[in-house]
């Protein structure tokens, strides 16, 4: 399995704009696919922020993708860099591959800079910790209470 830049797969990216829109299409920012395909087309332009990487199998096809975004909430106006989009299909999972595209991309924010990444998640806080982020709060996103968890250089 290899974790590569989007940028290098630009093909992909309409596929996986679907394969998002499948899985959490009920969710605001998933329900429009042109929004998620320009989403994925800016993570594939930029060379730091936004960034989206895939993670590739064997036969050159999609197992996983995640990417870094800029302001992903409003109302954190102090939060600037973010993780997000972390998808595993479905015959990918329990394979640890979430944990390598998490870390992947935590470590290209932190090697541009970032001083600080942030993330929300409903139902992923345990993943997350063992990968060293902490909770820092809880609060409704897109209908559903998620918690909001933050990442450091330092933190192990």
């Amino acid at each position: 399995m290899r974790i590569e830049k989007l940028a290098q797969h630009r093909h992909l990216i309409d596929t996986l704009a679907e394969t998002l829109h499948s899985a959490w299409g009920e969710l605001p920012p998933w329900s429009d696919r042109r929004a998620i395909r320009a989403r994925l087309e800016s993570g594939a332009s930029a060379s730091v922020f936004p960034h989206t990487v895939v993670a590739i199998d064997d036969h050159d096809a999609v197992a996983a993708t995640g990417s870094l975004k800029l302001d992903e909430l409003a109302h954190h106006a102090d939060k600037k860099h973010w993780l997000g989009e972390i998808f595993v299909l479905e015959e990918h999972r329990r394979q640890g591959l979430g944990s390598r595209v998490t870390t992947a991309l935590t470590a290209h924010a932190f090697g541009h800079g970032a001083s600080a990444l942030y993330l929300y998640t409903p139902d992923q806080q345990r993943l997350y910790a063992r990968l060293g982020w902490r909770e820092i709060g809880a609060e409704h996103v897109n209908g559903e209470l998620v918690s909001l968890m933050v990442r450091r250089p330092d933190d192990a």
